[in-house]
C-alpha cells in the first residue's frame, strides 16, 4: 500500500517498522518491487527477534528488552494479587539500537553484527 500511494512521488529514505516481523514483510515487498535495501530504502525493525541477523541484508533493530519488561510486569502483578498496596509507578527500561546492514550505516564495515 505504501509503494502504491507513492506512485510518481519520491520514495522515503527509510522505514521504521513497528516490529521485526513487519520489517521483514516490508523488506520482502520492497525486493519484489525491484528496490534494494538499504541502497534505495533503509529499514529498521523493533524487537530484536532472533531471525533479524540472518536476513539478507541483516536487519537493524531496536532491542526493547521484552524479557526484562515481562519480568517487571509479572513482579507487579504478583505483588497486586498477593494483596500488596496498589501504587502508581513509572518504569523506564533501557533499550538499545542493534545496527546491522539494513539501515545502510555499515555498508563499508568488514563485519556485521
Amino acid at each position: 500500500k505504501l509503494l502504491a500511494s507513492l506512485e510518481g512521488k519520491p520514495l522515503p529514505t527509510a522505514i521504521l517498522a513497528i516490529n521485526d516481523v513487519c520489517a521483514l514483510g516490508a523488506m520482502r515487498q520492497l525486493q519484489r518491487a525491484g528496490l534494494r535495501v538499504p541502497e534505495d530504502i533503509a529499514i529498521i525493525g523493533c524487537d530484536n527477534l532472533f531471525f533479524g541477523q540472518y536476513l539478507s541484508p541483516p536487519l537493524t533493530t531496536v532491542d526493547l528488552r521484552a524479557e526484562e519488561r515481562g519480568r517487571s510486569a509479572m513482579k507487579e502483578l504478583v505483588h497486586a494479587l498477593s494483596g500488596g498496596e496498589s501504587i502508581l509507578f513509572d518504569h523506564k527500561l533501557e533499550c538499545s539500537l542493534i545496527v546491522r546492514e539494513s539501515c545502510g550505516a555499515m555498508r563499508s564495515a568488514p563485519l556485521y553484527k
